[in-house]
């Protein structure tokens, strides 16, 4: 199930708020729900939801209707974190995408960046209101203690004596300490009040980057923490720039209990899946159902003799998305491993030494804390992070010297798979509701479904909207530098030397230079205009849930860029081979392009799906084809992608190239020709609104303005003393 999108996690910090719009949402759910599900399950829904609107709610038991933790009533476990947003958040991304492709995964990596303030703790759900009353208390008592400034992070030497070795950042400042130790023990002090007991995290506060890496790497690893971070070798302290790059959030986030081993103590590691596997019982063999998209845990590995013979080794998982227990292979190609924080639940965010409002309903775009609002939300809807999720190990001090979550959960049992049909609990798909007042002020209310219709027919009527958002990619180097631009870049040896033309960008990729002849790079204005498309759209709200891109080279750059200054930095680029244009007037030859691999992009430094697996290939792709074959290739590709992105709905960006926009019309619109003389200029956007109903697409307005300039050329001063 999907997060809640930035606009429906409540920045909200009075309790009568909380209480009025949790009442508003019982009295809904209720209507919603006519065949008769327990109150205790109502309110099991609206706290794995965080209290988003009654139809994400409604969702969540639809997709949980065979979940066991229904009937028995575990509790949730909560994490109280101050995590790190905005230019800091980016430079932690950037070290762990780094240290993955040269090591390995690292438990870290298994949460977003944060220090623990309080250990993991479990609460029933009729005693949602209470911890959200601890954490209102302490946003407001503590949000503005310590001025952001005082947020400052050191880069302590690796303790060769700990097993396993472990590398993290640490709070320096002892006001920032007092402030965190005073805080945890309001906070706890708070909910032991109410009879739940939490334990706050002792001093050190350290932000974990990696563990568990060799006594001989020790150095090396130390050596790219301090270039990813700009730590001064003298005082290692790390440079966080200007006080819009020190924004610090606290935020509440829970999790399904199920979802770590209380005997090993081991997080178990999560999925998401890219196909769809119906439910099978093969003589008490249970094969867990997911759907594309699903997270799931695993759990356990599956003893030997008990699953069928398969070179593929099968495991015990637990579908986060449906809470049901069953066996599936997280070897193969369909398994993405993903964080675990990718699914848990965001309840609460609150700005921690910033005096501005947390709430982003006010015209605080420009601020900086606003802007963390921006970094934090692609976090979330990049990741899908659900209402389930992933915990905190270690008890005592232990998780402050860690730097990172772990918590106990205990494991669920075996369930039956029914072959019901589910959907995804996409709030992002759905208006939300403003249920902050009381009932009064309330929207009003969908109309309850009848008796003659059950809960799952309306939901499977009502899927959630998307909206496409297609471009043509940015300025392209060869037709504005010239075609043979890369000879005289180039030396000899292949170096990059000559940059000629200031709007060649100062790093190219490292690649065989013949292969720039037929796949062209953006110019330096070609990446400015993608960066700055980037970050109107996302102040206007756009925040994208997939991204997919022609392997042009130019269209890889183009997407990156983008969602670079959208700050979706977790957002990766999937590459479809068939995007790719045909030949032109002007493109006579038929030698095939070769492109770069996603391996090989994801090493030139562009943010890359390179596990994904497409749904085309190019073997068998004839350079000389017509518009006609172009526009049947691109309508498969399409089809496949629209079919693959159903269930989460919301923003889907394809970069592609002039002729993909001319042919958006025809494929998704039904129109029998396009206009061929119609200028589709460079970063071009076309944006379709999906009539979910009707399984029609329509025009829509493109959300953000457009970028204007005129055309610039190379100007010589000699030509005016040449004789007429």
């Amino acid at each position: 199930m999907a997060l809640p999108p930035l606009a429906s996690v409540c920045y909200s910090t009075n309790t009568n708020e909380d209480h009025n719009r949790l009442q508003v949402l019982c009295k809904r759910l209720k209507k919603m729900c006519q065949a008769g599900q327990p109150d205790s399950q109502l309110m099991d829904a609206l706290v794995a939801t965080a209290l988003t609107d009654d139809r994400a709610a409604a969702h969540w038991l639809v997709n949980h209707a065979e979940d066991p933790s229904l009937v028995s009533g575990n509790c949730r476990v909560y994490y109280l974190l101050l995590c790190p947003a905005n230019e800091l958040e980016a430079r932690f991304d950037e070290f762990w995408t780094a240290y993955r492709g040269a090591r390995d995964w690292t438990p870290p990596m298994d949460y977003m960046p944060h220090v623990p303030v309080v250990q993991p703790f479990e609460a029933h759900a009729h005693q949602l209101l209470d911890v959200y009353h601890a954490f209102n208390t302490v946003s407001r008592g503590f949000a503005d203690r310590c001025p952001a400034a005082d947020f400052q992070l050191t880069l302590p030497p690796v303790d060769l004596t700990a097993n396993p070795l472990r590398l993290s950042l640490q709070l320096c400042e002892p006001t920032v300490e007092t402030m965190l130790k005073e805080l945890a023990a309001v906070f706890v002090k708070m909910l032991a009040d109410k009879f739940v007991p939490a334990v706050p995290v002792r001093p050190p506060y350290r932000a974990a980057l990696c563990e568990g890496f060799m006594q001989s790497q020790q150095y090396q690893v130390e050596q790219e923490a301090m270039h990813h971070f700009a730590v001064n070798p003298d005082s290692r302290r790390v440079a966080v720039g200007t006080p819009a790059d020190t924004v610090w959030q606290l935020r509440l986030y829970s999790r399904d209990v199920r979802q770590r081993n209380d005997l090993t103590g081991e997080t178990h590691a999560v999925y998401r899946m890219r196909s769809e596997c119906l439910p099978a019982d093969d003589d008490g063999f249970i094969q867990l159902a997911y759907s594309s998209g699903d997270l799931v845990a695993l759990v356990a590995p599956t003893e030997p003799g008990i699953a069928p013979a398969d070179v593929t080794a099968w495991a015990l998982g637990l579908n986060c998305d449906t809470g049901q227990l069953g066996h599936f292979r997280p070897a193969m190609l369909e398994a993405q491993r993903v964080p675990c924080s990718s699914a848990w639940t965001l309840h609460k965010v609150a700005n921690i030494g910033c005096t501005l409002p947390s709430s982003p309903l006010g015209n605080s775009a420009s601020s900086s804390c606003w802007a963390s609002f921006s970094r934090q939300s692609s976090m979330c809807v990049d990741e899908c992070a659900s209402a389930t999720g992933a915990g905190c190990s270690g008890s005592g001090g232990s998780s402050g010297s860690r730097g990172y979550c772990g918590a106990n959960g205990s494991a669920g049992k075996h369930c039956p798979m029914n072959a019901a049909n589910r959907l995804s609990c996409t709030p992002s798909g759905v208006p939300p509701s403003d249920t902050s007042g009381s009932s009064d002020s309330m929207p009003p209310s969908p109309k309850p479904v009848g008796k003659s219709k059950s809960l799952m027919s309306f939901f499977l009527s009502d899927r959630p909207r998307r909206q496409l958002h297609v471009m043509r990619h940015g300025e392209r180097m060869d037709t504005t530098v010239g075609f043979h631009w890369y000879n005289k870049a180039f030396d000899s040896k292949g170096v990059f030397a000559n940059r000629f033309d200031l709007n060649i960008p100062e790093v190219l990729p490292t690649r065989p230079v013949e292969d720039f002849d037929r796949d062209t790079p953006l110019t330096l204005i070609g990446q400015f205009v993608s960066h700055q498309m980037g970050e109107a759209l996302a102040r206007a709200g756009v925040r994208y849930t997939y991204a997919y891109s022609s392997p042009a080279l130019r269209c890889v750059q183009t997407a990156h860029h983008l969602l670079q200054g959208a700050g979706q930095f977790r957002l990766s680029v999937r590459i479809e081979p068939m995007l790719n244009e045909f030949p032109h007037d002007h493109d006579d030859q038929a030698q095939m392009p070769r492109f770069m691999s996603p391996t090989e992009l994801r090493s030139a430094g562009y943010n890359v799906d390179k596990d994904y697996q497409p749904h085309s290939t190019l073997e068998g792709f004839d350079r000389r084809n017509s518009p006609e074959k172009y526009q049947q290739r691109v309508r498969r590709v399409l089809k496949k992608i629209l079919d693959s992105t159903r269930k989460r709905g919301g923003n889907i960006l394809v970069v592609g190239h002039r002729t993909t926009i001319e042919f958006c019309p025809i494929i998704l619109m039904g129109y029998k020709s396009y206009v061929k003389r119609v200028c589709i200029p460079y970063n071009a956007m076309l944006c379709l609104d999906e009539r979910p109903k009707k399984g029609t697409w329509v025009l829509a307005n493109q959300p953000s303005a457009a970028f204007s300039c005129n055309e610039h050329c190379r100007f010589d001063g000699s030509s005016l003393a040449s004789p007429v």
